[in-house]
């Protein structure tokens, strides 16, 4: 597990930020956070899978995607959040099961709600942070409280 703090030029990943957390970027309601009818729900942008791009996006993430220096993107898509009561640990899961894909997650903006661990241990959601870790690895999204909403962009590729 690795993370980068500050991972972007500041005025890159102001750029990228002003532009997914624009209140005229469009989300998509998913009935699920990890699995389709899980009890929780969240709002997503698929921007890249199964070799096909489905977002016009696809041109913000690419100073993310040159830095990363991947060999083979698998899947990029924004996941956004509203605040809960009270934190809690969304449902468990592995993002895949192939031992050469890696996971990174990109923070969009500073909430009090993070990425856990099966472990226990929390990495804190703070904007321009870059958390990667093999794709294997069970954890999930910790709920926030604290803003309108926690946006992190996942990212699944081989390198």
């Amino acid at each position: 597990m690795k993370v980068v703090d500050n991972y972007l030029n500041k005025n890159v990943f102001k750029d990228i930020q002003s532009k997914f957390l624009a209140d005229t970027f469009p989300w998509y309601f998913r009935d699920g956070i990890n699995y389709a009818g899980s009890k929780h729900y969240q709002f997503i942008h698929l921007i890249y899978q199964n070799q096909k791009k489905y977002s016009s996006a696809f041109d913000y993430i690419l100073p993310i995607l040159n830095k990363l220096k991947i060999k083979k993107l698998i899947r990029f898509k924004v996941n956004l959040t509203t605040p809960k009561e009270k934190q809690f640990p969304y449902d468990f899961h592995s993002d895949y099961t192939d031992s050469k894909i890696t996971t990174s997650i990109f923070y969009l903006n500073t909430t009090n709600g993070g990425t856990i661990f099966e472990d226990g241990k929390v990495i804190d959601g703070i904007e321009n942070r870059l958390l990667t870790f093999p794709c294997h690895m069970i954890h999930t999204a910790l709920s926030h409280t604290d803003e309108k909403r926690r946006v992190v962009m996942n990212i699944n590729y081989e390198k």
